[in-house]
């Protein structure tokens, strides 16, 4: 244990400055990675009227930034061989973490399809599964529907792509069905005033 001690307060001492070039890179890289994608989202929002669409979008720039700048901050600290098997192994443990996280992987994929397709907007009123809501935000895992009677839905995006979709504010008409009943003794062409 000594000997581990003595051998990193040693590499501290030779290497201190790389180590602080490599720690200010990784702070400097997540903040430019953040920066572009709150550009990217802007940038998507002003041409695309589909907010959902820009968020879904601007998350995944973010994360493969992100990935990006964690990869390269490994080779900087001389973990390139690490950084080599990692991604040779990434093909490997995606197949395996595929099985193990089957469902989150299949409502990221149908976030995904939602995001683009946009069978909904922001508000619109809609009824899944017998659920009925205002859809007030998607994510890459679910979408937050609020129903009339104030409760929060958070429903996995699978679910949503999986089955019928009712979207009934989408063209902007609204039909509502009700019943007016009529004793059998009254008389329906009398007029009330």
């Amino acid at each position: 244990m000594t000997q581990l001690y003595n051998d990193a307060i040693q590499y501290f001492q030779l290497n201190y400055l790389n180590l602080g070039v490599t720690i200010l890179f990784l702070i400097i890289g997540f903040i430019v990675s953040k920066f572009i994608q709150r550009r990217v989202k802007l940038r998507l929002m002003k041409k695309s009227p589909n907010r959902i669409t820009a968020n879904f979008t601007s998350q995944i720039v973010g994360f493969i930034l992100k990935s990006i700048v964690i990869l390269t901050t490994f080779y900087l600290l001389g973990l390139s061989s690490f950084t080599n098997k990692l991604l040779a192994g990434a093909g490997l443990l995606t197949f395996v973490i595929g099985f193990a996280l089957k469902d989150i992987g299949e409502n990221f994929l149908a976030g995904i399809i939602l995001a683009f397709k946009s069978p909904f907007r922001l508000d619109d009123l809609i009824e899944v599964n017998g659920i009925m809501g205002h859809v007030k935000d998607i994510s890459i895992r679910e979408t937050l529907i609020k129903t009339p009677d104030g409760k929060d839905v958070f429903l996995p995006n699978a679910i949503i792509l999986k089955n019928p979709l009712f979207n009934y504010t989408l063209d902007g008409f609204l039909r509502y069905d009700f019943v007016v009943g009529i004793a059998y003794e009254d008389n329906p062409t009398d007029r009330c005033y």
